[in-house]
């Protein structure tokens, strides 16, 4: 495993025509990438001149609401298992989930992108599962770093691993 790196080195390339390249800082989930050789190059400070726009206070009701969700009492009796998305647009998360609402977001994410419906398909058609559990997990992620929400390091290492 390679050491993370300082933020002094974390590069990536926003041009891939020729001229100037801007350099700008990436998240520290993200190694190293590095900028086309440029005498041209210019580096920015991390977010330099970006205000991320205002985020309403996040509602669950609106939110499921607005993604045409809705959301069913848990019966599964597997202790282990934190939620799941059901057909029919339909989600349900344990009442003992560890971390409720990036659960919520997960189990939204598997209806958005469609792996509920995936079940009609034949197997060759469908989304192997462990990409299909990364990418409700990349949602999630998305999500909570979206909203500043604590936790966002579960959904990251499920992402990274």
């Amino acid at each position: 495993m390679q050491p993370r790196p300082e933020p002094s080195e974390w590069r990536a390339s926003c041009s891939l025509t020729p001229g100037p390249c801007r350099v700008f800082h990436l998240s520290a989930s993200v190694s190293r990438l590095s900028c086309p050789p440029s005498q041209n190059a210019e580096v920015l400070p991390p977010h330099a001149g970006y205000q991320p726009p205002a985020i309403r206070e996040w509602n669950e009701q609106r939110a499921l609401a607005a993604l045409d969700i809705q959301r069913v009492p848990f019966e599964d009796l597997d202790g282990n298992t934190q939620g799941h998305a059901k057909r029919g647009r339909k989600i349900a998360v344990s009442p003992i989930a560890a971390l409720p609402v990036k659960t919520l977001f997960h189990e939204a994410g598997h209806v958005m992108l469609g792996h509920i419906d995936e079940g009609d398909l034949a197997d060759t058609e469908r989304t192997p599962r462990d990409i299909r559990e990364m990418e409700a997990e990349a949602v999630s992620l998305l999500c909570y770093e979206s909203l500043g929400l604590p936790g966002a390091e579960y959904s990251r290492g499920y992402v990274q691993s």
